[in-house]
């Protein structure tokens, strides 16, 4: 499957089910080249001018490959409207931002984060068939880049 696996947690198959019925989660897979190793080639200059390790980046690195893996390519968000969008943000995300960031992300009303098109004419459903939606997905970054905001210092990846 590449990148991604058939999600569980101690042994047993993570499903999802709601009222369009039941789909298999994936996962980064733990045999994925973005867990153990960053590749120092695509890493811009101004990383380590931000005073980031590469430990640094490879935490950074796992975090961005699990969420992409876990939530943007096998998201309950990706075939729902915008409360659908809004609940996905409520039920998962105090694994991935802060309680204000959270609050600001709920509030949009045309959701980017992860989204199929919410308010777009037409619907766009997955099936749930009880397997996962992936059957193979490659996860990969072309560069990895260091800024500073109001927020504070944070890395960039961006893919192909």
């Amino acid at each position: 499957m590449g990148d991604v696996e058939p999600a569980t947690v101690n042994g047993q198959t993570q499903l999802v089910t709601d009222e369009r019925g039941t789909y298999q989660k994936v996962q980064l897979a733990a045999d994925s080249r973005l867990g153990p190793t960053v590749n120092t080639n695509i890493l811009h200059p101004d990383v380590e001018a931000q005073g980031l390790s590469e430990l640094d980046v490879l935490a950074a690195q796992q975090f961005v490959s699990r969420f992409i893996a876990s939530e943007v390519l096998d998201s309950t968000a990706l075939d729902r409207d915008l409360d659908g969008y809004r609940d996905w943000v409520t039920a998962t995300g105090q694994n991935y931002w802060q309680q204000q960031w959270r609050e600001g992300i709920v509030a949009e009303t045309n959701p980017t984060l992860v989204s199929n098109g919410v308010g777009a004419k037409i619907a766009i459903l997955y099936v749930r068939d009880g397997k996962p939606r992936l059957s193979h997905a490659t996860i990969s970054f072309s560069s990895i880049t260091a800024a500073t905001a109001d927020c504070g210092t944070y890395l960039r990846f961006d893919g192909k």
